[in-house]
């Protein structure tokens, strides 16, 4: 049997933030290794609709690398890596779009059908809403070790229409937006997930950019889970990423992060999907659950 008194006091602790948040905009982004195990995104979903019903509105943004990654290895594709980005090219273009838009974005939505939560499945080819321009083949590491690396059919952003997710919104529907966007031309290409989460948010001016993956949320040591680092602004991030300490695989996050951040987003975050309830802890209580980010000097001051 519950607690009644637990229940009482944590409505009592959550009120405040659902009454700061309520009309608030949050962009999540899942990555593939949360999407693959269906007991924690159906746990992920569950607290999505909770959320959506205390009045927030909430957008997803999926990955799928490690999805898009085996399917590669089952075709016989060679996946190529460089600096935690994927090079795309047509073959692996091929497994990347049965993956994102075929199995994982269908399987988003089916999940949120399962928790009676309205989602939308759609890319960022759907009514234009991300328009992209191929990347030139760009110079990579320091000047003794780099390299000129061609990505392939690898997208940056030009725009993104955002009216396409604020009239979902204003539907009271939750936007799940695969990452593959195309050109004028309508060439598709593959723009990683945690950069188009951060432009995504940019565009609807969100309240809040998050992150959910494996690590609790950014840890001076991941042996060491006493050292999660549980606020800390951009200019203290970017010299964590000059020193070396943010690992290859962190870095398009933590660069998308502070892109957001520079751009407006308030906030950002990192938490784990294998944490129970993490989102909720994170959005409804003060000491949150995994890594805040905020703006240079914002590290200081209470949130």
């Amino acid at each position: 049997m519950y607690d009644k008194i637990s229940v009482v006091g944590a409505l009592q602790t959550a009120i405040p933030f659902v009454e700061k948040f309520r009309d608030a905009t949050f962009v999540l982004k899942l990555g593939g290794a949360a999407i693959r195990q269906t007991e924690v995104l159906q746990s992920i979903l569950t607290q999505v609709r909770t959320l959506h019903i205390l009045g927030m509105r909430l957008v997803i943004v999926h990955g799928g690398g490690e999805q898009a990654t085996s399917l590669a290895t089952r075709l016989g594709i060679e996946t190529t890596m460089v600096d935690g980005r994927r090079v795309t090219d047509d073959s692996a273009l091929e497994a990347v779009q049965l993956t994102l838009n075929g199995q994982i974005n269908t399987s988003i939505v089916a999940a949120a059908r399962r928790v009676k939560l309205d989602a939308v499945g759609l890319s960022g080819v759907s009514s234009s809403l991300i328009t992209a321009t191929k990347r030139p083949p760009v110079q990579i590491g320091a000047n003794g070790s780099s390299q000129l690396v061609d990505f392939g059919n690898v997208g940056d952003v030009s725009t993104i229409d955002a009216r396409i997710l604020e009239e979902m919104l204003a539907c009271n529907r939750v936007p799940v937006v695969s990452p593959l966007s195309a050109d004028i031309d309508g060439n598709i290409l593959n723009i990683n997930a945690d950069t188009i989460s951060a432009q995504i948010a940019a565009a609807l001016g969100a309240d809040k950019l998050i992150y959910m993956s494996a690590p609790r949320g950014l840890m001076v040591s991941l042996e060491d889970a006493s050292s999660l680092i549980s606020l800390v602004d951009v200019k203290q991030l970017r010299g964590q990423v000059a020193s070396g300490s943010v690992s290859d695989g962190m870095l398009p996050k933590v660069a998308s992060a502070i892109s957001a951040i520079d751009a407006g987003v308030p906030h950002a975050h990192f938490i784990s999907y294998a944490m129970e309830n993490s989102l909720l802890l994170e959005v409804l209580t003060s000491e949150g659950c995994g890594t805040m980010i905020v703006s240079e000097g914002g590290a200081d001051l209470p949130t």
